[in-house]
């Protein structure tokens, strides 16, 4: 294997006629720096987060190692982490976020295309019943899908859209073993992000491969770099090996998913960066500000004694015998600089401090924040949610001076951007683990097609065409909600099958379970309440 290293140093600012010198060569801010553009911001002053990972700022070069975003990316991804299990805005982000998306899992919606496939509607309909009911099972097994057998496919997909979170990217292979506890062999590898090595840039056997991601020679994503690590290794450090992105014929082995915001792009950038400051500085805040209430409270006695400092403090009493005057300066400093050195002022929530005879302690408070720190909170949590893509109610849970119209406003947005990364992450993930199952399943004959319908691979898109539905936007007044639907639908504004969706449920699938309720409840003499409610309107129209 021939590997060259051509043009993977960035050209010389110093260099005559270099490319770049066309191009801004002052040092670029970052998330954690000061408006000032030279210091870091007073949230990140006290942080022990360096610069890490990072290109050339701007210009060519930048274009070529991955987009403006790969500056930012892994000190974003290194910092959220960090901050994922100890800011408190950041972590009820991530909570709520991933529960908005995927809550305990999409739903499948199969809708094979009929005519593509060669079948009758009817048949095409008996064939989306059969998918769903098996993928059902399967997805809901750990030990059929998952390559560790701990975990089913809806766990997996929060697991994988968190990471998105966290990193800006997430990684999953899919797998075919054969297994002695499964009869499957389709399995789910979920990856550990930092498995795909940002450090590999270099050409070989006619890929060019950037921060990990091979492309061939029309700049298409050929395959990956990717580390082995089985879980349960120990002390392993495995070097990177190239994985195809897909099989000879087309079967996804590698899920890599992030949100296209750069042309360039070839990695992701944590949607949490532009939250992570304001989610620092509200952290911050409150540290500060208890430090201030603590000290505030720290001295509750204070005695001034002409008594050894042992015994002042064990008997709290006076005795005038261990007093005494300095004949000369000199003789002063000893007598303090001998007294303080056993007697420490300590500025402790219920400390007794025991000054020098003569010696006053005065306490200096501030003003601020503290007479405006609900207002100055509660701005910082405002500026953490809209830059992380949610409401400000979501992150805080206050509610208190929120009405029914402001709350849909408030969530109005949030849930668009929530469906647009469903749709990028987790449905890409549900997606291609379908299709690679639903492969398998016709293969196996697991899923029994139609007299007369054509082969998976003649017409592919046709029979994994599907929709993954999730659930909607939470909403504060169920029945003002449920009463603009009914309108929507009387006035043809939306139809069933965008009403059930929004809800997260299949239209088809719902009038199945409404028609087999139907039945057994008149099987053991009762009424369905919602047909006995349609014969009243009639009867009551009549």
């Amino acid at each position: 294997m021939q590997i060259t290293y051509e043009g993977l140093a960035p050209p010389s600012p110093d260099a005559p006629n270099s490319l770049s010198a066309s191009f801004e060569q002052a040092p670029r801010a970052d998330f954690t720096t000061a408006t000032n553009g030279a210091e870091p911001r007073l949230a990140w002053a006290r942080s022990t987060h360096g610069a890490g990972f990072s290109f050339s700022d701007g210009g060519l070069w930048s274009l070529n190692m991955g987009g403006r975003t790969a500056r930012d990316a892994a000190l974003a991804s290194r910092v959220s982490n960090d901050l994922a299990t100890s800011n408190a805005p950041i972590a009820t982000l991530l909570l709520n976020l991933t529960t908005q998306a995927i809550g305990t899992g999409l739903t499948l919606s199969s809708k094979p295309r009929a005519d593509e496939i060669g079948v009758t509607p009817e048949q095409a309909r008996d064939l989306s019943n059969q998918i769903e009911t098996k993928w059902a099972a399967w997805a809901g097994n750990p030990l059929e899908c998952d390559i560790a057998g701990r975990f089913d496919v809806h766990q997996m997909a929060g697991a994988f859209y968190r990471n998105w979170l966290l990193n800006g990217e997430s990684l999953a292979t899919l797998e075919w073993l054969a297994l002695r506890d499964a009869k499957t062999k389709t399995k789910v590898n979920v990856l550990d992000i930092s498995q795909l090595d940002r450090s590999i840039t270099r050409s070989e056997n006619g890929r060019n491969i950037i921060q990990g991601v091979a492309f061939d020679q029309h700049g298409r994503v050929a395959g990956y770099m990717l580390r082995p690590l089985p879980l349960g290794a120990q002390r392993s450090a495995p070097q990177a090996t190239y994985v195809e992105g897909f099989t000879s014929w087309g079967r996804c082995k590698v899920i890599h998913a992030f949100q296209f915001d750069d042309p360039r792009q070839v990695r992701g950038l944590s949607p949490l960066t532009g939250a992570l400051t304001p989610a620092k500085e509200q952290d911050t805040l409150a540290e500060f500000t208890l430090g201030k209430a603590l000290i505030d409270t720290s001295f509750t006695t204070t005695i001034e004694s002409s008594l050894p400092t042992s015994v002042a403090l064990d008997s709290l009493s006076v005795n005038d015998r261990a007093g005494g005057i300095a004949s000369t300066v000199g003789e002063w400093l000893d007598s303090h600089e001998q007294f303080y050195s056993k007697a420490k002022i300590t500025p402790q929530v219920g400390t007794v401090t025991h000054l020098m005879p003569g010696d006053k302690l005065m306490q200096h408070e501030s003003e601020s924040p503290s007479n405006n720190f609900d207002a100055f909170d509660k701005s910082l949590l405002r500026k953490t949610a809209k830059a992380a893509g949610t409401a400000y109610e979501d992150i805080s849970g206050d509610y208190a001076d929120t009405s029914f119209s402001a709350s849909r406003l408030a969530t109005a947005l949030p849930h668009e951007i929530n469906l647009r990364r469903r749709k990028d992450i987790a449905e890409r993930f549900y997606r291609a683990v379908f299709e690679a199952w639903l492969e398998e399943a016709i293969a196996t004959a697991t899923i029994k097609l139609p007299a007369g319908a054509c082969d998976f691979y003649v017409a592919k898109e046709a029979y994994c065409n599907a929709r993954f539905l999730g659930k909607g936007r939470v909403s504060p007044d169920e029945k003002k909600t449920r009463e603009a639907t009914i309108l929507g639908l009387e006035t043809g504004l939306i139809s069933l099958t965008e009403a059930y969706a929004e809800d997260g449920k299949d239209f088809e699938a719902q009038m199945e379970t409404l028609q087999h309720e139907k039945q057994y409840l008149e099987s053991v003499g009762l009424e369905h309440p919602f047909f006995a409610a349609q014969q009243r309107k009639r009867a009551k129209a009549a």
